[in-house]
């Protein structure tokens, strides 16, 4: 069960389960139940018998769009093979207000996203004094993402086993 504020979600294999939780919640507060998830925090689900796809095809497509990188070229990586960022590279940004913002939206990308979270996490080491090579480097994030915009999560019926 997933619960942001007034939001709840409750997912599993047995259906008869949820439909009695639900009943039981409805005792206790105010229910509307909105039927299967579509959308929830940014985060587009697409259920099929034998899968769940998450993505944030939408919400990486208004980034896009809000940071004026949408008719840029792809990008093939999130970030330079040898990339190690550093305090003293660029010009220190007068107002870090919009790098602050795109570091965010960056951040809700790795939910769907897990391969930016290395650049990410590189981006998150310089937010108290950003500069304007730590912002080229988000938009290299953004332009990596504009390239695979539909890609995301998928989670298939079946036994689970973690292969690395």
């Amino acid at each position: 069960m997933l619960i942001y504020v007034d939001d709840i979600i409750v997912t599993m294999t047995h259906l008869e389960f949820i439909y009695s939780l639900i009943s039981r919640l409805q005792l206790e507060l105010p229910l509307k139940d909105l039927g299967p998830l579509s959308f929830f925090l940014g985060i587009q689900a697409t259920r099929t018998e034998h899968d769940l796809h998450l993505c944030q095809a939408k919400y990486i497509a208004d980034l896009l769009t809000r940071v004026h990188i949408i008719g840029a070229k792809a990008a093939k990586s999130p970030c330079p093979s040898s990339s190690k960022l550093s305090r003293y590279d660029g010009e220190s940004l007068l107002d870090p207000t919009e790098y602050h913002h795109l570091f965010g939206s960056l951040q809700c990308c790795t939910v769907t996203r897990p391969e930016i979270s290395f650049a990410v996490n590189q981006l998150c080491q310089h937010l108290h004094s950003p500069t304007s090579t730590h912002r080229t480097y988000a938009k290299r994030v953004l332009q990596y993402l504009k390239g695979i915009v539909d890609y995301g999560l998928l989670y298939t019926k079946g036994d689970l086993q973690l292969s690395a």
